[in-house]
């Protein structure tokens, strides 16, 4: 919860900078729509219908977006302090994170049923 109060201030001390303004609304996306679809899957979980190896895949894949999504938050924030500005590292901590974003939801849509997994799809945009 501490990131999301860092992404919300960062945003408004961004203003018009056109890269960290994106990678604000980037990583906004990412985390919005990771905790939908492990928002689904706990739903689906309630059911009793998902495994236990299910469950801790996913688990595990959502401690590592999680993990990804914080240094992206970081690598953020120190590119906006940077007195030289230079987004390589904030691009690669982005990838990271959408790397791993696609991991979460093509593993939660493989384990839903058809009719979750359509929800899913829909809520997130894929």
């Amino acid at each position: 919860m501490k990131h999301i109060w860092k992404l919300l201030a960062l945003l408004l001390i961004v203003g018009c900078a056109n890269v960290e303004k994106n990678a604000y609304r980037t990583l906004g996306v990412l985390g919005a729509t990771e905790n939908t679809a492990v928002r689904i899957f706990k739903d689906f979980d309630k059911t009793g219908q998902a495994t236990d190896a299910q469950e801790a895949i996913i688990r595990d894949t959502h401690e590592k977006f999680s993990r990804c999504y914080i240094v992206a938050v970081d690598a953020l924030a120190e590119y906006h302090n940077a007195k030289v500005k230079d987004r390589s590292w904030l691009d690669s901590a982005i990838e990271a994170v959408q790397s791993s974003w696609k991991d979460v939801t093509n593993l939660i849509l493989t384990f839903l049923p058809p009719d979750k997994s359509a929800k899913l799809k829909e809520a997130i945009g894929k």
